[in-house]
């Protein structure tokens, strides 16, 4: 059980955690400091914020913590919109949270939208140790024409930043999970879909979906699985010139 408490003085609040505690909850508090909540001794678990803390920081630092209780940190904070690591920070704690929404907050050209009218909106995730990987596509009215896979093998910086070395491979595991989502969402054009495999359990997770070009899009015709001539064939109804896929088992 989470309890928010914006007025420090409160003796509702201070009162409370004893009964919720006795029921069976663990009760956590986030609350500036020197609250007198935060003096009950069946409180587990105590998130601070400044004494000055804005409405919208208290929003965050509420929805870091949920999220936080049910991941554990540290988590994965991203903007709506960004590209090679920019608008994406790992926290380890409600702080950082707090600070890197701060962050996103300035002006910013990349969100084409009327901040007035849609206000900013962030994600949050889990943080999984593992190794980023990605499936470069082309893909046509649900279905996917060609692709690859590739593999961050060193960032800068790291560990958020843009590839400077990649490996790029066969995966079928990637390719079918890719195809399920290019059908799902109905997608035509240039993609690339961000993965990312648990070090631990060796699990494949979904990061993101970007429907745009990457960095590496043209880098498919350098081994003949070009999805811009993929794309081109599909819009124009002939064959392609190119290979679906990069060969192997």
């Amino acid at each position: 059980m989470l309890l928010v408490a914006t007025a420090t003085m409160w003796l509702g609040t201070a009162r409370i955690p004893r009964g919720l505690a006795n029921a069976g909850f663990a009760v956590s508090l986030l609350t500036p400091r020197n609250s007198l909540a935060e003096k009950s001794r069946f409180i587990a678990k105590i998130g601070y914020l400044p004494d000055n803390a804005t409405p919208l920081q208290w929003v965050h630092a509420f929805a870091a913590t949920v999220v936080a209780a049910t991941q554990g940190w540290p988590v994965v904070v991203k903007r709506r919109h960004g590209f090679a690591g920019q608008g994406v920070a790992i926290c380890a704690d409600r702080n950082d949270v707090v600070r890197a929404l701060a962050a996103f907050a300035a002006a910013d050209a990349q969100d084409l939208v009327d901040a007035a009218a849609d206000p900013p909106r962030y994600l949050a995730q889990a943080h999984l140790a593992g190794h980023t990987q990605y499936f470069q596509g082309a893909a046509w009215n649900g279905r996917l024409l060609a692709g690859y896979a590739g593999e961050k093998v060193v960032a800068n910086p790291e560990p958020t930043g843009p590839p400077t070395v990649t490996r790029y491979f066969r995966s079928p595991r990637l390719r079918a999970m890719t195809e399920q989502l290019v059908a799902g969402f109905g997608m035509s054009g240039l993609f690339v879909v961000e993965f990312c495999t648990d070090e631990r359990t060796q699990d494949v997770h979904l990061i993101e979906v970007n429907r745009r070009v990457s960095p590496a899009t043209h880098l498919g015709a350098l081994r003949d699985v070009d999805l811009c001539a993929a794309l081109y064939a599909a819009v124009e109804g002939t064959t392609s010139t190119s290979r679906a896929a990069l060969p192997g088992r």
